[in-house]
């Protein structure tokens, strides 16, 4: 629980060619008791005109290489979706707006209108590959300056037990309504999407068609098929571990950070071309497959599932326009 300082020294002129610039990665505390004699036996030299205008990402010259071979495609993925990837929303006090099924259906009962408040919600951690694991639990939606409570009559019985704390809230909205509800989204939550968690192990891109909403530690983008099965690809988790902001070593356990900074960034080559297609209709079958509420507990159906990960792999290296050879650097990277 310490904040230690990094003082860093920048000058602010072209390279040359033959500037370089020596690193080393520390991973473990065993590396750091002798940090000088670390440095000297473990250090490696980057061309600084190898490193860019974007983040710097300190490799060995190979996997820096296929970095920027990944970083040459003319599009990403916040140009492709025209910035419209977008966060969860915040209520401020989820223990009043968050409920569960019986309540949901009590409140129902109460009031037929009470339905038009209510949707689907979901966490972070109910994310998986392909899919989310829905567990029951309903979010009550009330946008800002939209509505009036007095005409939920169930709605405003239950949140009024809340009342206090809703009063407390950081921001300024009426007691009932939600602190930040994404309201310019709206639409783009009841329609298919894509969902994934802002901090995880892995990226785990899911296809939403439940008009879910989620709290503001997820982000969602319009559905794409092809868009769903590169994010869940062996190369964009490559990508992922080597540029984004991690929590600890990504290659240990370490959480990822998938926040719009560094997924907006992301390199798209062109996908509307038959091997797009071809990922499209890998990812279809895959969504065949995991809609199933038995696909978790089917050896065989996971096995399929597999497969047709391993061809949207390949498709998806192809795209890329990576050769064998950059490929094994990838694989080998994960050390098999």
């Amino acid at each position: 629980a310490s904040v230690d300082s990094a003082i860093m020294l920048a000058k602010n002129t072209k390279p040359k060619e033959e500037d370089s610039l020596e690193f080393a990665q520390a991973k473990t505390e065993a590396d750091i008791k002798n940090i000088n004699e670390f440095f000297e036996t473990k250090k490696e030299a980057i061309k600084l005109t190898s490193l860019g205008s974007g983040v710097w990402s300190l490799q060995d010259s190979e996997k820096l290489t296929v970095l920027n071979k990944i970083k040459r495609q003319k599009n990403t993925l916040g140009t492709y979706y025209d910035c419209n990837i977008f966060a969860g929303i915040k209520s401020g006090l989820d223990s009043a707006f968050v409920i569960s099924k019986r309540t949901k259906d009590e409140l129902i009962k109460q009031d037929i209108k009470s339905k038009e408040l209510i949707n689907p919600w979901f966490r972070g951690k109910d994310i998986s590959r392909w899919q989310a694991d829905f567990k029951d639990l309903y979010v009550i939606y009330i946008p800002l300056n939209k509505l009036d409570i007095n005409d939920y009559p169930a709605i405003k019985k239950h949140l009024t037990q809340y009342k206090l704390k809703l009063e407390k809230r950081a921001t300024q909205q009426k007691w009932f309504e939600m602190q930040q509800p994404q309201e310019r989204f709206t639409e783009l939550f009841k329609s298919p999407k894509i969902v994934y968690a802002e901090i995880a192990k892995e990226m785990r891109a899911c296809f939403d068609t439940n008009k879910s909403y989620g709290t503001m530690k997820m982000f969602f983008i319009p559905y794409d098929p092809i868009i769903l099965g590169v994010l869940n690809s062996k190369l964009f988790d490559w990508y992922a571990r080597m540029t984004f902001a991690t929590l600890g070593d990504p290659w240990e356990g370490g959480r990822i950070s998938f926040n719009t900074m560094y997924m907006s960034a992301v390199p798209i080559p062109d996908i509307k071309n038959n091997d797009g297609v071809l990922v499209k209709d890998s990812v279809d079958k895959i969504l065949a497959i995991t809609k199933s509420d038995y696909y978790l507990e089917n050896p065989t159906k996971k096995e399929e599932v597999k497969e047709y990960e391993e061809q949207i792999d390949k498709l998806i290296y192809k795209l890329y326009d990576l050769t064998p050879e950059e490929i094994e650097i990838i694989k080998n990277s994960y050390g098999k």
